[in-house]
């Protein structure tokens, strides 16, 4: 009997720990410029940034191999890349993937356009992001500052608004 009882505080203690925790908010919020982050690209190189489509605005697709609703976002990205590719938008796609041979195969395998990066989980952008569930969609102003850290998902209609809107005021 006492095992028991010891075996339930020690559960009561570790469940008590994690419900008490609090849950981290984003703290990168509208008219925010994030951090300075490094990407790996498609070849290898692991010093590419945001900071090189300054003077755009980026959507950022945040996704990841093994995610489906990811998956199945792929075909509206496309369709809203093709509505917007004479304007000053650039999409995106950022892999959470830690292992970067899932991430080149995904890529690959879906035949995702350029520019795709990864940066892997437990970094400072997916934290700053409060990146927690994905796909996530952030759009950032030509300045680098953001519009709106949590869009509508690429197949949701309220996206076109959304970016409509940024571009018309941020031309």
């Amino acid at each position: 009997m006492m095992k028991y009882i010891l075996i339930f505080s020690l559960f009561l203690c570790f469940f008590s720990e994690a419900i008490g925790q609090p849950k981290i908010a984003n703290s990168i919020t509208k008219g925010d410029s994030p951090s300075f982050y490094h990407f790996s690209d498609m070849k290898g190189n692991k010093e590419r940034s945001l900071s090189e489509f300054k003077g755009k605005f980026i959507l950022i697709d945040v996704w990841a191999s093994w995610c489906t609703p990811c998956q199945r976002e792929f075909p509206a990205l496309d369709s809203l890349r093709d509505h917007y590719k004479d304007d000053n938008l650039i999409v995106l796609g950022v892999s959470i993937d830690n292992q970067w041979y899932r991430w080149v195969g995904a890529v690959n395998n879906f035949k995702l356009p350029e520019p795709q990066f990864q940066k892997g989980t437990n970094n400072q952008f997916e934290k700053e992001f409060g990146i927690s569930l994905i796909p996530r969609m952030i759009l950032l102003d030509p300045q680098g500052k953001v519009v709106d850290e949590n869009m509508p998902k690429a197949s949701d209609k309220k996206i076109y608004t959304i970016i409509d809107k940024a571009l018309k005021t941020n031309i």
